[in-house]
């Protein structure tokens, strides 16, 4: 009989034990609850642009509209939270109680934020590769009367960590003209954002090469150092301006160079994002960069892209861009002082 008893109660302290653990796995979990009562149990990725990316231990990866979330409390990472009022904290998310809000917690200092003045979260993570994101779009377009075709790729990765955001965009076109392939414009870029304090000011590092065979140019090689404020932040649209120092050495399609070797230019840029979430889903994006020389007189450069992005499907999109260049002395006489084009893909977000 007391080997009956020793048993039975060896088995209790095991259930008791299962059930410790199973609790305490669920505590490391976050939390989702959504308007409808639906309680999802995984991590919280990110919140950008009005969406919710959740890996659901159940359902996998789900993007969420921010309108359907009633609450949320994190346990697994550290979130970077940024306010419509440009405002930016960092901690866990508990929710407070009411519907519509929560707080951030870092610490014991608790910051109690309405869902509605969220603009974005970013998850800090150790691990590299969970603090990458980012989007791929390609295109391709042949006329049989001609026999010349065109194929552009776009493609953007961002990490992000605590203080700094840094980014690798590139962006080609080229033209396929009897099985032959020539790179008639291309431009790829590392950046780095550093992020004052809490503030809507961040410092700018940016390394970049560019080619656009219509305006001359087989070569621009450029560092950028500046300063930026996020001057419009909202669950809609967001927008930064900056501004600094550019130098840069160039080298045109007949091998030319400008005079006095390395240029130097003062860059004002200005970019825009909008973001539609009803149907139909769409993001608009343009950035606009001038550029004025210091080194040569009279010489003033613009770059323009406007992005629209279109919903498909999950995480695929058709998009249009629109771009337009112009520089007032280009490195060839005779060449042409603007270009300009429509180009389309199908992007896939990742």
């Amino acid at each position: 009989m007391r080997s009956k008893r020793s048993a039975f109660g060896l088995l209790f302290l095991l259930a008791l034990l299962l059930m410790s653990c199973v609790c305490a796995a669920q505590s490391q979990k976050d939390t989702l609850m959504l308007n409808n009562g639906e309680r999802l149990i995984g991590e919280l990725k990110q919140i950008v642009r009005g969406l919710v990316t959740f890996d659901s231990d159940d359902l996998g990866l789900l993007t969420i509209k921010t309108y359907k979330i009633r609450s949320v409390h994190t346990t697994i990472s550290i979130l970077r939270v940024e306010t419509v009022d440009r405002m930016r904290v960092y901690g866990r998310l508990q929710p407070s109680g009411s519907k519509d809000s929560l707080y951030v917690v870092d610490g014991s200092e608790h910051i109690k934020l309405a869902i509605s003045d969220i603009s974005a979260i970013a998850s800090i993570r150790n691990n590299f590769f969970d603090q990458l994101d980012g989007n791929i779009s390609a295109g391709l377009s042949f006329a049989r009367s001609s026999s010349i075709g065109q194929f552009n790729l776009n493609a953007t990765v961002k990490h992000t960590s605590r203080w700094l955001q840094s980014e690798f965009s590139v962006s080609e076109l080229g033209s396929i003209d009897s099985s032959r392939f020539s790179l008639d414009q291309g431009k790829e870029q590392i950046s780095s954002y550093h992020y004052i304090k809490s503030s809507a000011w961040f410092a700018e590092v940016a390394l970049s090469h560019q080619r656009n065979v219509e305006l001359s140019l087989a070569h621009r090689y450029q560092g950028l150092l500046g300063a930026g404020n996020k001057i419009i932040r909202a669950q809609t649209i967001e927008g930064f301006i900056l501004t600094g120092v550019a130098a840069s050495k160039e080298v045109s399609v007949e091998g030319l160079s400008p005079r006095g070797g390395t240029q130097v230019e003062v860059p004002v840029m200005l970019k825009l994002d909008y973001f539609k979430f009803s149907h139909p889903n769409m993001q608009v994006t343009m950035t606009n960069t001038a550029y004025i020389s210091l080194s040569q007189s009279g010489r003033y450069r613009y770059d323009g892209n406007l992005n629209v992005s279109w919903t498909l499907i999950t995480d695929f999109s058709l998009t249009t861009n629109l771009y337009g260049n112009f520089d007032s002395k280009p490195l060839d006489a005779g060449s042409a002082k603007t270009d300009y084009g429509l180009v389309l893909g199908i992007a896939y977000k990742f």
